[in-house]
């Protein structure tokens, strides 16, 4: 009876053992797994970068860029954040006010935008990237990845609107 009391005890301390080493496993795994992944456009470059592994409760901390690539000034129209983020983990929701701004920018001009979300969904996750409606000299530019957002219900406007923006989905896994 002793031996057996013996084994499990050791049993229990070499399941304790791997489960910690499992942990600082997985820690290493998700650091990484940060990917920088981008669009681009004729004229812009939008960049984004996340943890496409992270644990249920953490905070999901996000970054991204756009990119003016034309090679002349030009005036820009756009909303503030020109860059969005929705994430389908979590359980709140961006409420963005739509401020219109208009300025002239130089070729290379770089806008960041980073944003969090507190984790609070398991499986599979989507992150989404987006920027406002962006115009160069009044002509809306010609975006990507909008398919999803194009539904036959929509006025002409609004898929000029829709067409006219950068969008880009990540798959995030949430353990």
């Amino acid at each position: 009876m002793k031996r057996w009391r013996m084994y499990l005890v050791f049993l229990l301390l070499f399941l304790v053992a791997c489960n910690k080493e499992k942990d600082a496993l997985l820690e290493g795994i998700e650091e990484l797994n940060v990917v920088t992944q981008n669009v681009k456009t004729k004229d812009f470059v939008l960049e984004v970068t996340t943890p496409t592994v992270i644990r249920n409760g953490e905070i999901l901390k996000v970054k991204a860029s756009l990119k003016y690539t034309g090679n002349k000034n030009v005036k820009l129209s756009y909303g503030d954040p020109i860059i969005r983020f929705s994430f389908t983990g979590s359980n709140y929701s961006r409420a963005y006010t739509s401020l219109g701004y208009v300025g002239e920018i130089n070729p290379g001009k770089t806008f960041e935008v980073e944003d969090e979300f507190k984790v609070s969904q398991s499986g599979e996750q989507i992150l989404t990237v987006r920027t406002t409606e962006i115009d160069i000299n009044n002509v809306p530019v010609e975006g990507v990845g909008n398919e999803p957002y194009l539904k036959d219900s929509l006025s002409l406007r609004s898929i000029e609107i829709e067409n006219s923006k950068l969008s880009h989905a990540i798959e995030v896994l949430v353990k």
